[in-house]
């Protein structure tokens, strides 16, 4: 279904529902957040189709900002930066060894956390860079210290080449940073076992989006920033250092467009299930946008659509393709709409979604569906 929906935009077929990603509020973000580490090199992490917002859009726009690395999450997602991109790729996780043979080792760098696939990428008898991703507290991939001596012996008696030593914070969002402070000590102390056995990894680095914000240490000469490149700030605003990233700009709007008005009598039940009946005669429209697109069924009856002025809200349950929204004053068929807002004051906004559908905006951005067509705003009107 995906594959037949991109072969359509091929031929330019106006879509009914659009993401539009704003090249602009990219590089800003990432300028902001060099700042707060000006002595370090920046790795964009790309990963879940650039959280959503699409990864062969975002690639695009990242050829034109210095970065080494691109970082993704596997196969499939490396191949659409290699497409759109000339930058060299990071593979954050691991994969089945027969998978390896299809990556052009001059192009992917590999996160490696186990022994296991260690030991099979030697087996490649080539030059292949690696990244070791130390266990400091996340427990969720890792190379503990028990372990780590066995990998540096491995790496020894091969051609690997370790270029990178990594970490990730489990809760540099919190404002206690105190288990950050335990972490950093931890793999501080194993960096050190790693250069007793005169490896000099090029890049140092223990990082999430809150961690780039929070942490001030010339030790580390690389950060790898996820969430806050498309507008999400980490911390909590009591936190000491919120206002580092306060002038992030969201860079994702979803529009969807009217495709049937239509008038409904006093005392109508409107959608599945009887959850909402009509109190008098009104309008009501119809949008193709519904969970399947990712417009959580939490978001029946209570989500206010954005056209313009007024502030329309959802009628009955949303369906798998297909919302009902009011109509307040006078709309025409195939009219747009805006869903999602990058006003940050919208009632409308990722936020607001997050807190209506009762999660967080991680999920929100990751879950909007890829099928939907993405476009790139290069300059704003």
């Amino acid at each position: 279904m995906i594959d037949i929906l991109k072969n359509a935009w091929k031929f330019k077929v106006q879509p009914l529902n659009t993401v539009k990603i704003y090249e602009s509020a990219i590089i800003n973000n990432v300028k902001i957040l060099q700042n707060t580490q000006k002595k370090s090199v920046l790795f964009p992490v790309l990963k879940s189709n650039a959280y959503g917002h699409g990864l062969k859009e975002v690639s695009k726009i990242f050829k034109n900002i210095d970065v080494p690395y691109i970082a993704v999450d596997s196969f499939p997602e490396y191949e659409i930066v290699k497409k759109y991109s000339w930058k060299k790729v990071l593979i954050l996780w691991e994969t089945f060894t027969q998978n390896y043979q299809y990556y052009d080792f001059k192009k992917a760098t590999f996160c490696i956390s186990s022994l296991e696939t260690l030991q099979e990428l030697v087996g490649f008898k080539e030059k292949i860079k690696i990244h070791l991703f130390l266990n400091t507290g996340m427990n969720r991939e890792w190379f503990s210290e028990y372990e780590l001596m066995a990998a540096l012996n491995i790496i020894s008696e091969s051609r690997l080449e370790l270029e990178w030593v990594l970490s990730h914070f489990s809760s540099a969002d919190e404002n206690d940073f105190s288990t950050s402070e335990e972490q950093i000590k931890l793999f501080k102390k194993m960096y050190r076992k790693i250069e007793n056995e005169w490896f000099r990894p090029k890049y140092r680095h223990i990082w999430a989006s809150a961690g780039t914000l929070k942490v001030r240490d010339d030790f580390f000469n690389a950060f790898r920033p996820w969430i806050s490149i498309f507008w999400i700030n980490p911390l909590d605003e009591k936190d000491d250092y919120f206002w580092c990233a306060e002038k992030l700009e969201p860079a994702m709007e979803v529009f969807s467009t009217i495709t049937k008005i239509q008038k409904v009598d006093e005392n109508q039940w409107i959608s599945y299930n009887h959850t909402y009946v009509s109190k008098e005669k009104e309008e009501i429209a119809v949008i193709p946008f519904g969970y399947y697109e990712w417009f959580s069924r939490k978001f029946s009856n209570i989500l206010p659509i954005d056209m313009g002025w007024f502030m329309w809200k959802i009628r009955g349950r949303v369906c798998m393709n297909l919302t009902i929204i009011s109509l307040e004053n006078k709309k025409e068929i195939w009219t747009q709409v805006c869903l999602l807002s990058r006003e940050a004051n919208a009632e409308n906004n990722l936020y607001s979604w997050a807190k209506v559908a009762e999660t967080i905006p991680y999920e929100v951005m990751v879950k909007i569906h890829p099928s939907i067509h993405r476009e790139i705003v290069k300059k704003e009107s």
